[in-house]
């Protein structure tokens, strides 16, 4: 009997692409999916569709729950979820026919292979992550830290996820620290398929797009959290590779900016501090400078610049 396949997908307030999304996994050419639409409270009628989808697919499985975020749905999913292997799709975005028989093909082929990974077609243009081809645990953690790459494009062994689960005090940049988490215990292979099986939507409703101050401010948050838990995982692993810690002081940079918001100043200046040996007569004189200005992420951009 061919391997079955577990498609984790969160529904919230979708209603106007879940149709386009489902319809995407349904006329997959690998038929042997189970498709699990966990509906996490919406307020409009993604609710119902999702019912009337399972009328149309007894493959499909829809578990309605009260809001709880993302990562608590993605949760849910990997509890009831039976396949072989897990993918994940978001509600707002679809895939390309071929997509799942792709990605599972490389398994069936590399019994070393912990993770497959496709490139996505994004905003009108292709990103992609390197040739085909195995990458090593370094390649792959460098590609996606900070936020290059996410849980959609993904296809994972179940069994590597059995102890695993998601943060649910994250709700925005919890596929970066899920996938850090996941590479830093698996053992095995990872294979890239550089070819746009995945088409990830612009949603102007989602939750990276929202444009009121207080919500960026607690997205923009939240993102930067992700990013230290991730940091810290590395750590935990023995990875004290300044390079991750240059781009998570880019990445805080960056989110300040658009949230005028900055209350880890303190941290990221006792963060810095674990580099001072290895810094060079300009970095000496920026940490100067931040110590003098903590409110300074100019300052602290530079320190790791190289």
């Amino acid at each position: 009997m061919e391997d079955l396949i577990s498609v984790i997908v969160p529904v919230y307030n979708v209603e106007k692409y879940l149709d386009k999304c489902v319809e995407s996994i349904v006329n997959q050419s690998y038929k042997n999916l189970e498709i699990i639409l966990i509906e996490d409270g919406s307020k409009d009628f993604s609710g119902k569709k999702c019912d009337d989808w399972k009328e149309k697919d007894k493959r499909i499985k829809v578990i309605h729950t009260e809001n709880g975020g993302v990562s608590r749905a993605r949760n849910i999913g990997l509890k009831e979820a039976k396949g072989e292997y897990i993918g994940f799709v978001d509600s707002d975005d679809y895939c390309k026919q071929e997509m799942y028989e792709t990605m599972l093909e490389v398994f069936k082929q590399n019994k070393e292979v912990e993770l497959c990974y496709c490139d996505v077609f994004r905003d009108e243009e292709i990103v992609s992550q390197g040739v085909s081809g195995m990458l090593t645990k370094e390649e792959k953690i460098d590609l996606i830290y900070p936020f290059k790459s996410s849980l959609w494009n993904v296809l994972f062994k179940r069994e590597k996820l059995k102890n695993m689960k998601f943060d649910e005090h994250i709700f925005y940049g919890e596929d970066l620290l899920f996938l850090i988490q996941y590479l830093l215990d698996m053992k095995g292979s990872i294979f890239h398929v550089n070819i746009p099986l995945y088409i990830h939507r612009n949603n102007s409703d989602s939750i990276t797009n929202q444009k009121s101050l207080e919500k960026m401010n607690k997205n923009y948050s939240n993102f930067v959290l992700a990013s230290q838990k991730a940091i810290n995982e590395l750590e935990r692993h023995g990875i004290y590779d300044k390079k991750y810690y240059a781009r998570y002081i880019d990445l805080v940079y960056h989110s300040y900016q658009k949230c005028k918001n900055f209350d880890g100043k303190d941290e990221i200046f006792s963060e810095l501090g674990k580099y001072r040996d290895s810094f060079n007569a300009k970095q000496k004189i920026y940490y100067l400078l931040l110590k003098i200005n903590k409110n300074s992420l100019y300052y602290a951009r530079k320190i790791l610049k190289r």
